[in-house]
């Protein structure tokens, strides 16, 4: 097989298969980069070329080709009265409190599944759920303003959550932080939620987060994050850059130059946050048949 590669509007090749992995594993072409081969009917990203010749089917095929071993869900029993008063509040407060004086299990969530590996938290446009491709593309340009720069989509695949989340995650010029945008489907509406991430060298994150409603479980305690009430993304970007300063103390980041540099630090970073809630007994393992009971279900 001859394949073509095309970078920055210019084709090189043709290349064997080989020739290719070996490009991709030294860096040389990541997954955002383009190729062709004879039978295709244009250009197509790398990542969906190889995602193809693994599962010898077309790239839409790759998504079933991976399911997860192992769901987890939330044991309302460790989680601590401040957590359920973000979760909760008011009344839902009340109820939380008595049910853990009585030790009474509350069902938070359907099942969580474990962080999957980083290629598949990749996710194509045509896969966005309703509303989220308007809220992106509302978004972007002003993230693109203060100098950020589209890398990909990403979202749990298999979920049983009931609520669908999808993130447009950016890297700003120079790779020293990265702009992501949450957009939930719930019942009650669509939940928008702006983050600047840091990296710093010894490995804490420092996060910054403009959100109506945060998130009800904490998160790892080296995840440094401030919570910003209101504001755009240009007043997000200076609240960050302050935030960094006063914890990095002048020590080099994280840099990430290209999209496969950002997939690998935010699927390090899940699986940082998965780990801890599994240490602190929040996220339970769920047994073969509570799993295939919530497979029954509608």
């Amino acid at each position: 097989m001859e394949i073509y590669i095309l970078v920055n509007e210019q084709h090189t090749g043709p290349f064997s298969e080989e020739e290719l992995q070996e490009k991709f594993a030294a860096g040389e072409i990541t997954g955002e980069d383009y190729v062709w081969t004879e039978g295709m009917d244009g250009w197509t990203p790398l990542r969906d070329f190889l995602q193809t010749e693994e599962t010898g089917g077309d790239a839409g095929s790759a998504e079933d080709a991976y399911t997860p071993s192992v769901y987890y869900k939330i044991n309302s029993l460790k989680v601590t009265y401040g957590e359920y008063a973000e979760m909760a509040g008011g009344l839902g407060l009340l109820i939380a409190w008595g049910c853990k004086l009585f030790r009474i299990p509350l069902s938070l969530g359907r099942g969580l599944p474990e962080v999957p590996p980083p290629e598949w938290m990749v996710a194509r446009e045509d896969e966005l759920p309703e509303g989220a491709s308007a809220c992106f593309t509302a978004a972007l340009p002003e993230w693109e303003q203060q100098g950020f720069r589209f890398a990909h989509y990403t979202m749990f695949r298999k979920s049983y959550l009931p609520v669908n989340v999808v993130t447009m995650n950016m890297v700003h010029v120079g790779g020293e932080m990265l702009g992501r945008v949450f957009f939930a489907r719930q019942p009650t509406g669509d939940q928008v939620i702006l983050l600047t991430l840091t990296v710093l060298s010894d490995g804490r994150l420092v996060q910054t987060a403009v959100s109506k409603k945060p998130p009800g479980i904490k998160p790892p305690p080296e995840h440094l994050t401030l919570r910003l009430t209101s504001g755009n993304v240009e007043t997000l970007v200076k609240r960050h850059g302050l935030h960094v300063g006063k914890h990095s103390r002048k020590q080099p980041v994280q840099a990430l130059p290209d999209a496969d540099s950002v997939l690998r630090t935010l699927h390090a970073l899940e699986t940082r946050s998965m780990e801890y809630q599994v240490s602190r007994g929040v996220y339970q393992r769920m047994s073969q048949e509570e799993v295939q009971a919530l497979r029954n279900q509608p």
